[in-house]
């Protein structure tokens, strides 16, 4: 039996590794700690400080600006238009009513253009302890000579007021944006009012209060003209900042630094503390908009606190923690590793034609759970035809039949059983693999990990028939353990030659591409292991990606394999494919190519991916006429979409009118695709059945809902219900009531799962992640409903 040396073996390199890097990096934690000056820690706490200051700066602008749009979508409405005052009352009330995250808003107009010109027009709604509030600014005061009415007047522009106190109005200290709104009178922009947002500073308050500054440090916000709008303490509110000055020397060195601000500029700079004689540092930021100064202000002694503490401690903390990590990884990684390392022994048993050897027994359902399931039958199968071909050799259909066995075993350890086509939020993908024997050396895979990246794999193993299989049996058991990793391409395609390259000695080799694509971004990150260049469509246009490509694995151990990165866009087309295309010989000898290859593909851009696939495989068997297929086949087509962008998407939460959404917008989709009347009455009663029963049964969580997901292309329609409930398998686990039986005396969801089963044709759940996922495939005819007619 084959032995993997200890310093070769996964497990000891894994440990290994770490530990060496778990070492070296506290060994350099401790070696910075230890040689860091004070003006290194002051400069790290001053990034951060000015880091927070930015993101205080940032939300700010959006919180303003969510105001501003409120109060410029208002204004536009109300000066494009012909509207009584109680109707603009309304508009003001629906404005308000709409934005919980407004404190208030007025609608004041020239009294030229009020019913009553002597009282004018300003109605002001406002929130208080929850509740709109309402008061007749017209009434309260003057308005006429208010700052947000007279500024706005004046400058002919939208302007942020200087903070005041609302007496009448809200009662509070606020600050308030203000649009001027003109009416068109004989030609001539005529003033016609003035629409305002207001935005409390006690809310103003909350966004500073963030900044975590110790406890002498606090954060603050200015006006343009140098009123105090945020501080700690509250009774400096609206008060010229100089006049919290403790002295006439503070406040000349504040008045430099505010200067610098409100000319737009962000600064810093050191002062001494308030009430120390310590060393404070104060940083400033302007609000690009209003021209607000945003700063902090805290004490460089403060901050030094923690370091000084924890360099006390660092020696012996990080000498307990290098312990406890060596033995957490040491075991973490044996119970990872453990079966992956019992089944590529057995696996390179096997290879050497010992195929008795014992399989170590799968322990769970996962994807290596799986494989083991799927190998153990292989080897059965192997057994049998190996003793059944010593024994008969002259039975050729019993042969047959073993290697009928054996594909379907080898196709089984494939997604989709070598076929498999894919619809998911972010991409569709389709892959096919034709063997030239009963069994090959081909293979694909790929895997959604946590729902934000996709992991890729096509690959080729030299030879064909059962040795090439067992070889593509052993990469692809190797291969399935960095489905979950997170290394990049080409480091896991560096580690997978070399643990290949460990007992292979008939000297195989596989050619590979292994990418990862991230379903946020749309990038793709591939390493190419001798592998055939992929091809993308884009728009008109098809191309064969440049790439740099590293050896065929399984040769020579240590091995580089250099990463490459393409952009993908919405609406492209990837393929992926192996020399069996593009090396295709016809009866002169002559090869398909791969300019060959990617008109075909530019001739079918647009269409499904299964027709752009079949078209493909059509025109490599058109090539080669009745030359028999030399090299297996297989072919990988991923169209990349925006994750959350398509119009195919709805979701519905328990309410009266769910079922009504659900039939309109299923019947606008169905019918743009031209469906029979027929097809979508049946589909829309499904998707009922499943919704109701998830609203009902389903156990979700208070405002939670379902997600359907509808795609239709020429040959099918799949639906796809995603709900946060409780784990339930209606496939498996709901009990089927028996047809003919009332409807009183079925069990929950039995009748429904006869309808579903009789009116879908493909019907599959998974659990992924904390959400029930179930996925119902119609296979449709090539008619429309126009056809009917």
């Amino acid at each position: 039996m084959l032995k993997t040396r200890p310093v070769n073996s996964l497990t000891a390199r894994l440990v290994l590794l770490l530990t060496l890097t778990i070492a070296l990096t506290l060994t350099a934690i401790t070696i910075v700690d230890y040689l860091s000056s004070r003006d290194r820690i002051l400069m790290e706490q001053a990034g951060r400080v000015e880091s927070t200051v930015d993101g205080v700066v940032r939300d700010l602008e959006v919180r303003l600006s969510v105001l501003e749009e409120t109060a410029d979508l208002l204004a536009e409405v109300v000066q494009t238009g012909d509207y009584s005052e109680a109707r603009l009352n309304e508009l003001l009330y629906e404005a308000v009513d709409e934005r919980d995250d407004l404190f208030g808003a007025a609608l004041a107009l020239h009294p030229s253009f009020a019913s009553d010109p002597v009282r004018g027009f300003a109605p002001y709604y406002f929130y208080r302890d929850g509740q709109i509030e309402f008061s007749d600014l017209a009434e309260a005061y003057d308005y006429l000579l208010s700052s947000w009415f007279r500024e706005a007047l004046s400058r002919g522009e939208p302007i942020w007021t200087e903070p005041y106190f609302d007496a009448g109005g809200g009662d509070t200290n606020m600050v308030t944006y203000s649009v001027p709104m003109y009416r068109e009178v004989d030609g001539e922009p005529v003033f016609y009012g003035v629409v305002t947002a207001d935005i409390t500073l006690d809310e103003l308050q909350y966004y500073l209060q963030r900044m975590e500054l110790g406890e002498r440090g606090f954060g603050f916000l200015l006006s343009r003209s140098g009123k105090v709008m945020v501080s700690p303490d509250p009774e400096n509110r609206l008060k010229p900042w100089a006049s919290t000055m403790p002295n006439p020397e503070q406040a000349q060195r504040w008045a430099g630094i505010i200067n610098r601000v409100t000319a737009g500029n962000a600064t810093s700079d050191k002062i001494a503390c308030f009430d120390q004689d310590q060393q404070c540092v104060i940083k400033l930021a302007p609000l690009v908009t209003t021209r607000w100064p945003v700063g902090a202000f805290y004490s460089e002694y403060e901050m030094l606190a923690p370091l000084r503490e924890y360099l006390a401690k660092s020696v012996l903390s990080q000498l307990l923690t290098m312990v406890l990590l060596l033995a957490g990884i040491s075991w973490v990684s044996r119970r990872i590793t453990r079966p992956l390392t019992s089944l590529a022994s057995a696996t390179e048993e096997i290879a050497g034609g010992n195929f008795h050897t014992p399989l170590p027994a799968a322990r769970s359902q996962d994807e290596l759970g799986r494989l083991v399931n799927a190998f153990s039958a292989m080897q059965g199968e192997l057994e049998r035809y190996v003793d059944q071909l010593q024994a008969e050799t002259a039975s050729r259909n019993r042969l047959q039949g073993e290697l009928e066995a054996a594909t379907a075993i080898q196709m089984s350890m494939l997604p989709g059983g070598g076929r498999a086509g894919v619809i998911e939020d972010g991409f569709k993908l389709w892959a096919h693999l034709r063997p030239a024997k009963s069994v090959g050396g081909d293979l694909y895979t790929f895997h959604i990990q946590s729902r934000r990246r996709l992991f890729l794999a096509v690959g080729d193993v030299s030879d064909k028939g059962v040795p090439a299989a067992l070889f593509m049996a052993r990469a692809m058991t190797l291969l399935q353990q960095y489905v979950y990793s997170t290394l990049d391409a080409g480091a896991i395609m560096a580690q997978l030659n070399d643990e290949l390259v460990e007992g292979n000695e008939n000297f195989m080799f596989v050619t590979l591409f292994i990418g990862w694509l991230d379903l946020e971004t749309l990038s793709l990150k591939f390493a190419s292991g001798g592998q055939t260049p992929p091809s993308l469509v884009r728009g008109d246009r098809v191309v064969s990606l440049e790439q740099e490509s590293g050896p065929a694995l399984g040769l020579e151990e240590a091995q580089v394999f250099p990463l490459n990165t393409v952009q993908l866009t919405p609406g492209d087309q990837l393929a992926v494919f192996t020399d069996g295309i593009d090396e295709a010989f016809n009866a002169d000898q002559s090869q398909f190519g791969l300019d060959a290859a990617n008109k075909v593909l530019a001739d079918n851009r647009g269409r499904s991916l299964e027709a752009v696939g079949q078209a493909l495989l059509d025109a490599v068997d058109a090539h080669q006429g009745e030359v028999p297929q030399s090299d297996d086949i297989t072919l990988m087509l991923l169209e990349p979409r925006a994750a959350g962008s398509a119009r195919n998407r709805i979701t519905l939460t328990d309410d009266a009118g769910a079922v009504s959404t659900l039939q309109a917008w299923m019947a606008q989709l169905m019918g743009e695709a031209e469906l029979p009347l027929d097809t979508q009455a049946e589909m829309q009663l499904v998707a009922e059945e499943v919704v109701t029963n998830v609203f009902r049964y389903g156990g979700l969580p208070v405002g939670e809902g379902v997600l359907l997901e509808l795609e239709i292309s020429a040959r099918r329609l799949q639906m796809t219900f995603r709900d946060a409930g409780l784990p339930f398998d209606p496939l498996a686990e709901a009990k089927r009531s028996p047809l003919g039986h009332d409807i009183d005396s079925a069990a929950i969801g039995g009748l429904g799962v006869h309808l579903l089963e009789g009116l879908t044709d493909e019907q599959q759940y998974r659990r992924e992640g904390d959400e029930n996922c179930l996925q119902l495939v119609k296979l449709l005819r090539q008619e429309r409903a126009g056809d009917s007619l």
